[in-house]
């Protein structure tokens, strides 16, 4: 598996579950979405662009895995 380019979409089930690959549209969208759901803020377009920013300052090592990247985001948008 090759995380420096791109998730490998054959790679389902538990790994992807606890990876996210930040350069994948698709992946890094939901995970955007269920960030906001389970935090209770608005799934809306503004807060996605917000969300997206943060992750882009992420400077965790790749693969990126969803709890360390939560928590980064967790510890920015403390309410």
């Amino acid at each position: 598996m090759n995380w420096h380019d791109q998730d490998n979409k054959k790679q389902r089930g538990n790994i992807d579950r606890v990876f996210v690959s930040p350069t994948e549209y698709y992946e890094i969208h939901h995970y955007i979405d269920h960030y906001l759901e389970t935090n209770n803020y608005k799934v809306d377009d503004e807060n996605r662009q917000i969300v997206r920013n943060a992750i882009n300052s992420y400077s965790g090592s790749i693969p990126v895995k969803r709890d360390d990247l939560t928590v980064f985001l967790n510890n920015k948008f403390k309410k």
